[in-house]
């Protein structure tokens, strides 16, 4: 498996991560807090108790504007204490526990001259390897996506590739495919030069955003994929491609009846797009494309049919895990990295949702409001459960390794240790990152890389 992961740090955010959450404007000698645990694990049994001691570096900008919150959460979901930090002390302990599985998460809000902020988490993780999905699969989950594939079989796939570049070491195209609804998907192919040899697969899917306009180009050792989820052509200049995308995304914001839509969904936020129904929700045609070009590359001549690795961050870890659920009989391994589209109904057990937090799409607060409280329920049931990562999860069998950044409150830890605890393969590694975010360093892309390398090798 000495192709795997070769790119992982291509990746979009793969950088080294840090406590820090956000910041601006904050000058070297301004108050800087910092949190450790008790433990340089972060794990811990349900009942013990987790220490954090909350520091401050640096001085005060304007001890009267000065301000600093302290919060304890599940998982930034629910508030178990909450209080004002007192700047005269230069470190505040603070203790907690939890008495079910979950993260148990510290956050310091600082408030600089009543304007700059900054803000820092660190999460303590009570039993989190017996995490469990926040709802129950669908029971049509199988039949949905088996309808999905023979709706699929009825159109054309209509594979287009272009050459962009051609040298000694690779070969290099745009490539295409039709799926649902009229639209295609779009990414880049690389193929080593040297036909006498057959090669393994490294299939990456970005991270949310515009995509990516650019391949990753095969050094000669593997053939390099990469294919974004929206119907927006690759491979044109930077400005075309960006003004394709709002166009995109502006033909693509909701269903033909814009009435219909949910609260927060109407040109905002395209992995919210179509959330009214499950058939016609953003995801579903990007994904069935995607697998359409996995299956293309899969019949190429130069693979090796030995070795075929999904890889992504974020956005693009949860759909590694969909399309290596939906394709087991290709995909021979998988990292995901703060893996997105995981346990979408959280909120409904009180802990947070992953993102894209789909619930978002109806507006107001579930915990106060019975109405939204229904809605999202409804919208859970009728939608979010076609498109957890923890089900397609339990369809996984070969290698996998995830990475859970312990700090990230995008993809929580809590959501990405649901998936990782519904994967049915015996083979499987999660990769705590105690002090990483959304931002996962080296070093545990590295360790992936290592542990997924042993499973082929057999050395451990």
């Amino acid at each position: 498996m000495n192709a795997l992961l070769k790119n992982l740090l291509l990746l979009g955010g793969m950088l080294a991560g840090a406590n820090l959450a956000f910041s601006t404007d904050l000058k070297e000698d301004t108050l800087s807090p910092q949190i450790k645990l008790d433990r340089e694990s972060g794990l811990y049994k349900c009942g013990e108790k987790a220490v954090f001691t909350i520091s401050l570096k640096g001085k005060l900008t304007s001890p009267e504007t000065d301000k600093a919150k302290l919060k304890l959460t599940n998982d930034a979901r629910d508030v178990f204490q909450e209080k004002e930090l007192d700047l005269s002390k230069p470190e505040t302990v603070i203790s907690g526990s939890m008495d079910k599985p979950g993260f148990l998460r510290c956050t310091v809000e600082y408030k600089f001259n009543g304007k700059a902020q900054a803000r820092v988490d660190l999460c303590a993780g009570f039993d989190p390897e017996k995490i469990v999905p926040s709802m129950k699969k669908p029971a049509d989950f199988d039949k949905f996506w088996e309808d999905g594939f023979k709706e699929l079989a009825n159109i054309p796939a209509d594979y287009q590739l272009k050459e962009i570049r051609k040298d000694k070491t690779a070969e290099t195209y745009t490539i295409s495919a039709a799926t649902l609804g009229g639209k295609r998907v779009y990414g880049f192919l690389s193929i080593p030069a040297d036909k006498s040899k057959k090669y393994p697969v490294n299939f990456q899917i970005p991270s949310a955003g515009m995509g990516v306009n650019s391949p990753v180009f095969s050094k000669g050792e593997s053939i390099e994929v990469i294919v974004n989820v929206h119907d927006n052509p690759v491979g044109v200049s930077q400005n075309e491609f960006t003004e394709n995308y709002k166009k995109m995304e502006a033909r693509s914001c909701c269903s033909e009846d814009k009435s219909k839509c949910l609260d927060g969904c109407k040109g905002s936020f395209y992995p919210w797009f179509g959330a009214e129904n499950r058939n016609i929700y953003y995801f579903r045609a990007p994904i069935l494309g995607i697998c359409r070009v996995l299956d293309y590359v899969a019949a190429l001549p130069e693979y090796d049919k030995k070795e075929f690795n999904m890889i992504g961050h974020s956005q693009g870890g949860g759909m590694v895990l969909l399309i290596s659920g939906l394709k087991q009989d290709i995909v021979t391994s998988t990292f995901a990295s703060v893996p997105g589209l995981c346990d979408h109904a959280g909120h409904e057990i009180g802990r947070e949702t992953g993102w894209p937090w789909i619930i978002g799409a109806i507006k107001g607060d579930s915990k106060t409001d019975k109405e939204v409280a229904a809605k999202r329920k409804k919208l859970c049931d009728e939608l979010c459960g076609y498109y957890d990562a923890c089900f397609f999860a339990e369809r996984i069998r070969t290698p996998i390794a995830v990475v859970c950044g312990f700090t990230d409150y995008i993809c929580v830890p809590s959501s990405v240790y649901a998936a990782f605890n519904s994967i049915a393969s015996d083979k499987k590694k999660i990769i705590n990152a105690p002090h990483d975010g959304h931002a996962i360093s080296e070093v545990y892309a590295n360790e992936a890389k290592e542990w997924l390398k042993s499973q082929k090798t057999g050395k451990q």
